[in-house]
This record gives structure tokens, C-alpha cells and sequence, in this order.
């Protein structure tokens, strides 16, 4: 869809099950979609071609949540009982790094602004930050009752 004339540009494949989210890279190369129990990346420079699907154990149907870092060299997504986050690299997407989280239900993740930060949202308002590096996630820091009310997303400018 084209914002300033309002038609449309172009239109992709039908998808008979839901698509839970939609993430473009920052550099618009690549968008990442998740339906029932994959990840399907297009490349959006072809005609949204797909290039690589990525099946994983889906979290419930309340939890889905992806995001590219900003130099769009890692893909982070919620798996596995919405309490293992995955983070692929881009170019051939392997799997770089899988985070077990037992015990929390994580709702949303999205990559800080130095592509090295993940942040998280748990089911009970904490942000979880966690640092990628040295081939591991480290856990740095615990923001809990960030509300008096429920917390249920953020967003990082």
C-alpha cells in the first residue's frame, strides 16, 4: 500500500491460517512473518519472494512476537511455550542463540538500538534485558512492576 496515494502496490500470497505478526528489517531487505508453526522470510527487494522458512514450536496463541535488530543481521522470536526466545542470523539463518526461560511467559521481545540488547516483556509486566554476546545471552538486568496496572507492550525509540 502506498500511504500518500492510497492504492495499492502489490499484493502477496493467501494465507489460509492466521498471520500472528510482521516484521520488517530496518533496511527493508527482508520481512519476517509468523502463521501457525513456522516463520516464513521474504525478501522484499523480489517481489516478496519467499526465501526461508523457519519451522519451530509455536508459543499458545496468545504470544507472538519477532523483531530484526537494526543492522537486520539477527532475527529474535518468542518459541517454545512462550518461554524460549530464538535469535537466527540473517544471512543463511542458523540458529545463533536459544534462550530458556522456564518459568517466565514472555509476550513481546524487541533488539535495542545497538543490535546486542534484547529486550523482553513477560506476561507479568517485568522487562527482562539481556545482553548478546561472547556466544550466549546474558541476563544484565530486572525491571519488575514497571505499572500499577498490567504492562502489556512497549516500545523502543
Amino acid at each position: 500500500m502506498d500511504a500518500l496515494s492510497n492504492k495499492t502496490v502489490m499484493e502477496t500470497m493467501n494465507y489460509q491460517s492466521p498471520i500472528r505478526a510482521l516484521k520488517y528489517s530496518q533496511n527493508s531487505k527482508l520481512a519476517a512473518m509468523c502463521e501457525n508453526s513456522r516463520i516464513i522470510i521474504f525478501d522484499v527487494k523480489n517481489s516478496y519472494s519467499p526465501i526461508k522458512t523457519l519451522d519451530y514450536d509455536f508459543p499458545n496463541n496468545n504470544y507472538f512476537s519477532l523483531d530484526f535488530s537494526l543492522d537486520g543481521k539477527l532475527l529474535a522470536n518468542i518459541s517454545t511455550n512462550a518461554n524460549t526466545i530464538t535469535v537466527w542470523e540473517t544471512d543463511n539463518f542458523t540458529l545463533n542463540y536459544k534462550l530458556d526461560l522456564t518459568g517466565q511467559l514472555i509476550s513481546k521481545l524487541q533488539f535495542a538500538p545497538n543490535n546486542k540488547d534484547l529486550v523482553l516483556l513477560t506476561a507479568t509486566s517485568k522487562l527482562l534485558f539481556y545482553w548478546i554476546g561472547l556466544g550466549e545471552i546474558y541476563e544484565f538486568k530486572t525491571a519488575p512492576n514497571l505499572h500499577e496496572f498490567e504492562c502489556v507492550d512497549f516500545e523502543i525509540n
